[in-house]
């Protein structure tokens, strides 16, 4: 679309400047006419038209050149940025996979990390689960003990009431006695044999009673310390293995989140670098300049125009005291001159490289030249404009506000 509205004022100023030269042609025979004739009024009148006719193909011509300028600026211009888009899209692709490899890593250490809260919740409550039981069999062991010493006050109770059955059985025995010694003696040794017999046995039984309380109550002591032991063991366990384990567990956690963190620091560390070198890139893909020469010039043989003002100097690439532009990196430019010829002298210009010559320009009285060349520079190569008439000097001519004379390079991609 740009090339055709560019294209199209091209054509019409090319069929206007053929227009103005065939009035150019028409009017010379009359200005000769009038020279010879010397005829001063008709002389100056013609000279006046001639000289706004070839001010007017001059506008022409160099609005034809701007125009075709501008349309290939225009088209390199989109090609850069169908080019930067392109690689715009490409980085964001990037940073997008990059966005999501981080995503999904800290997705997975978010997972981890449940994982370990549920694992840890779960060990937590089987410990509760193991102290409910512990409490549970401290509890029944509790109950336990107050049935062995339910057990113990029913020995106790027994042991009493045997003393006070004994107690009676010798009231009984003294009575007995007591009877004795007033009854028969024969009957009384019988009852007295019976008597001191049973008290023997109820000794007996006694000292049974007594000795089996004694046992029971050993071996209760016993087992509640032995289980009292096993108790205090098996929590003191339970804790350091508690501890144990929620250590291990905040170690694996810190482990985890150190290596997150290096691995986020990494990801940032590296999308940091890709914005310096995306903004060296960027910086370095940004060359070009265009100056223009604002005053006539007289030049010696290959002697180099100096374009004194500059428009635009992007890279410090152009010298504007010898006329160089230097290549500050290595790629593909487009470089394009102009020049305007005096009205009573032949100009030839010619674009050179290190000393050698691209391509040239020629104007014949008062006339344009032109040249745009596409070629491959070197870092560090430079490129001007110089006189290459071989034996004489030659003027290139313009006006301060009218800039016929243009000198432009830009880079059109890095190599």
């Amino acid at each position: 679309m740009t090339s055709q509205i560019a294209i199209q004022p091209f054509q019409q100023h090319i069929e206007q400047d053929s227009v103005y030269e065939g009035i150019l042609k028409m009017s010379t025979p009359t200005s000769d006419n009038a020279d010879n004739s010397h005829d001063l009024d008709e002389l100056t009148r013609l000279s006046s038209l001639m000289d706004r006719l070839t001010n007017r193909v001059d506008n022409l011509w160099n609005e034809t050149q701007r125009l075709n300028d501008e349309n290939e600026k225009l088209e390199a211009r989109t090609v850069k940025l169908e080019t930067l888009h392109k690689v715009s899209l490409q980085h964001v692709q990037d940073k997008n996979v990059t966005t999501s490899s981080v995503e999904s890593k800290l997705e997975a250490a978010s997972d981890e990390v449940k994982r370990l809260s549920s694992l840890i919740e779960s060990e937590k409550k089987r410990l509760e689960d193991e102290n409910a039981q512990l409490e549970r069999r401290i509890y029944n062991l509790e109950e336990k003990l107050k049935k062995k010493s339910v057990k113990l006050n029913d020995v106790y109770e027994k042991s009493v009431r045997l003393e006070r059955l004994n107690t009676e059985r010798a009231q009984e025995a003294k009575r007995i006695k007591e009877l004795l010694e007033s009854g028969s003696i024969v009957r009384g040794e019988e009852v007295l044999a019976y008597v001191t017999n049973r008290l023997e046995h109820l000794e007996i039984e006694k000292k049974r009673l007594e000795d089996e309380l004694k046992t029971r109550t050993l071996i209760l002591d016993e087992t509640l310390k032995e289980e009292s032991v096993k108790l205090d063991n098996k929590c003191f366990r339970l804790e350091e293995k508690c501890v144990r384990l929620v250590e291990e567990k905040y170690i694996s956690l810190e482990r985890s989140n150190k290596k997150l963190v290096q691995e986020v620091n990494q990801i940032r560390e590296s999308i940091a670098s890709q914005s310096a070198v995306e903004g060296a890139t960027k910086a370095t893909s940004q060359v070009g300049f265009f100056a223009v020469l604002t005053k006539n010039v007289v030049l010696g043989p290959k002697q180099a125009i100096q374009y004194n003002k500059i428009i635009t100097n992007i890279g410090n690439g152009y010298d504007e005291s010898h006329g160089y532009f230097k290549a500050p990196v290595s790629g593909l430019y487009i470089i394009s001159a102009s020049i305007t010829s005096p009205v009573n002298q032949l100009c030839r210009i010619e674009i050179v490289r290190n000393g050698t010559q691209l391509a040239a320009m020629v104007g014949r009285l008062r006339d344009m030249g032109s040249q745009t060349v596409v070629v491959s520079l070197n870092e560090n190569d430079q490129v001007w404009v110089r006189n290459f008439e071989p034996d004489g000097m030659t003027t290139v001519d313009s006006v301060s506000d009218r800039y016929f004379s243009t000198f432009s390079v830009a880079l059109i991609a890095a190599s």
